[in-house]
């Protein structure tokens, strides 16, 4: 979960282990590319308001044709 938490802050591993004592998995790797994106984009989404956050609703709605 370390290596997760650490793509989703876009911090290195051995940092957050450092900060919160938790040993990193033996098999740890860099992310993929895309696990990268996602998680700046989950991170981002905090900025979002709560007009925003209808829209979007909206907009979804229309694309799934609901």
């Amino acid at each position: 979960m370390l290596d997760g938490f650490a793509a989703t802050l876009g911090v290195r591993v051995t940092v957050l282990a450092e900060l919160t004592g938790v040993r990193p998995s033996g098999g740890h790797r860099e992310p993929a590319p895309e696990v990268v994106d996602t998680a700046s984009l989950i991170w981002e989404t905090r900025h979002v308001t709560r007009g925003q956050i209808g829209e979007l609703s909206a907009y979804a709605k229309v694309l799934g044709g609901k």
